[in-house]
């Protein structure tokens, strides 16, 4: 394992942060050794229970220890306190014992009076509350880009992580920053521009930080039932509401934003980055750019040739762009298949047909161009251009492919995700949807949760011990699955309980799917 250049994790929760950390405190040391890791911080919340054992771990293993904890302050910031000496470490000590001293069995309470204590010498971490769809209001473009429906309120917010990193920067000068914690999620990048806009208006420095609360992906399950206990909902509910926006497929993301509202536009060549971008509607409002990023098994190095020579030039046919970016026929269908070519030649076919055209020619003949009449070729169904997108991107832009079979399966009385809320409690009810997710934490007794996707949402299932073993094929098998079973609902969570599986896999066709199973 390749290790991680002078790196330390400076927030790190182990089990003893009551329902939130889901490993023991030498499990983390161990891990952080074998990554590489120059110290590591053990900051469970108001608490010092994990250092012990994570010292002890710590000399055996030869890594640095950094003892600390996290306090949400009342009215306040979240903040990490890092002890550097002993005197600092008895400061938090002690802050910690009259936070605990003055509040319920099982809490605790700090006020901005407790920092004004006997902690100079200790290092902060500001942890900002900063939500993934919210950057800061100092950014016009991006509250509107990110769907802030209240921009006093986000003004409001804003101001108040202002005044918290201003006021951390003057009574910890030298010794405090903004905790950077990303978990892949779907706007990391708008999140760190916030970020270092606070940081420019304050005056307070970043630093790259975890939020760690396991030391192994495969804590995830226990994680998520720490989780619902901690939210007092079930397991089934923290599943599907609470397990990172990185696990998501671009599909999903792609389909939940259509749902919202969002424009979503193809990768073209004419304007597509590598990455996928913002681009501003007529009306001001922002769509998104897929980027070649997207095509399947397209170079990085051919997309960056065709993004640097646009610039020079405007393509005016398939051949004409395919000699300035220098391509070769893999990269030409590729591009055809994705119908990324759709502004240079029309619909797939025709983008096929023109690329199988293009022929490198001699440098003596180069700038030669060849002169035919293209064919009149037919334009590819709905189907076929769905089942074309799935194949080349993995997602579509189009209808989503349950849409075209709805009349079938409203013969066979197959409601769509959308419509179960129409239903109530304990009514027997038929679903199908894509399957893209299936989930079987170790802590639920063989349960496996199954998410089902169709044109209007998702459908939750669950699939007791009994039906998973007998209908093991249909449950990991079918990647188009009827559920017939007792719908459920807590407020407005809604899922099914199955009583039978059905694969519906042959409808699908010739269509690509994948699902993430068992993460």
């Amino acid at each position: 394992m390749t290790a991680l250049p002078a790196y330390a994790e400076l927030h790190c929760l182990s089990n003893f942060t009551f329902l939130r950390g889901a490993s023991h405190a030498e499990e983390l040391v161990v891990r952080a050794k074998a990554l590489g890791y120059s110290a590591l911080a053990i900051t469970d919340e108001c608490s010092f229970a994990g250092v012990v054992r994570a010292h002890v771990a710590a000399k055996e293993h030869g890594i640095k220890l950094i003892i600390g904890t996290e306090v949400q302050i009342v009215d306040g910031p979240k903040l990490v306190l890092l002890a550097t000496n002993r005197e600092s470490y008895g400061h938090i000590a002690a802050l910690i014992t009259r936070a605990r001293g003055r509040a319920a069995k099982g809490s605790y309470r700090v006020t901005l009076d407790d920092l004004e204590r006997n902690l100079d010498h200790c290092l902060v971490l500001l942890i900002p509350d900063l939500p993934p769809s919210q950057p800061s209001p100092a950014r016009g473009e991006g509250v509107a880009s990110l769907g802030c429906t209240n921009h006093h309120t986000s003004i409001t917010l804003w101001q108040k992580r202002l005044q918290h990193a201003r006021y951390l920067i003057q009574r910890f000068p030298q010794r405090a920053w903004i905790a950077v914690e990303f978990h892949s999620g779907p706007n990391d990048h708008a999140q760190l521009d916030a970020l270092r806009e606070l940081s420019a208006l304050s005056g307070l420095p970043l630093v790259a930080a975890g939020d760690v609360h396991m030391h192994l992906r495969s804590r995830k399950p226990l994680q998520d039932t720490l989780t619902a206990i901690r939210y007092g909902i079930t397991l089934a509910e923290a599943g599907h509401r609470l397990q990172p926006m990185g696990f998501y497929s671009a599909s999903q993301l792609v389909q939940d934003a259509q749902r919202h509202g969002v424009e979503v536009r193809a990768a073209d060549v004419t304007v597509s980055e590598w990455e996928c971008t913002l681009e501003q509607r007529d009306d001001r409002a922002p769509a998104v750019r897929l980027g070649l990023c997207m095509i399947r098994g397209l170079p990085q190095a051919s997309a960056q040739r065709i993004v640097s020579s646009r610039t020079l030039q405007v393509f005016e046919n398939i051949e004409h762009f395919s000699k300035h970016a220098t391509l070769n026929q893999g990269d030409l269908q590729r591009l055809a298949a994705a119908g990324a070519l759709a502004s240079l030649a029309g619909h797939r076919r025709n983008a096929h047909w023109l690329a199988a055209g293009v022929q490198t020619q001699s440098p003596l003949l180069q700038d030669a161009s060849i002169v035919e009449t293209p064919p009149q070729l037919p334009a590819p169904t709905e189907g076929q251009n769905i089942v074309a997108d799935y194949t080349s991107t993995g997602l579509t832009l189009g209808r989503h492919p349950l849409a075209l079979l709805r009349p079938r399966l409203q013969r066979m009385k197959i409601v769509t995700a959308a419509q179960l809320t129409q239903f109530t409690n304990g009514d027997t009810v038929r679903a199908a949807g894509i399957v893209t997710c299936r989930q079987r934490p170790g802590t639920a007794s063989g349960v496996v949760f199954v998410t089902l996707e169709d044109e209007t949402g998702y459908v939750n299932v669950v699939v007791w011990n009994r039906i998973a073993e007998n209908q093991r094929r249909e449950l990991l098998g079918a990647r188009l699955m009827g559920i017939e079973g007792k719908l459920q609902r807590e407020g407005d969570v809604i899922h099914l309980i199955a009583r039978r599986l059905t694969d519906h896999t042959r409808l699908l066709g010739t269509l690509a799917t994948a699902s993430r199973d068992f993460h």
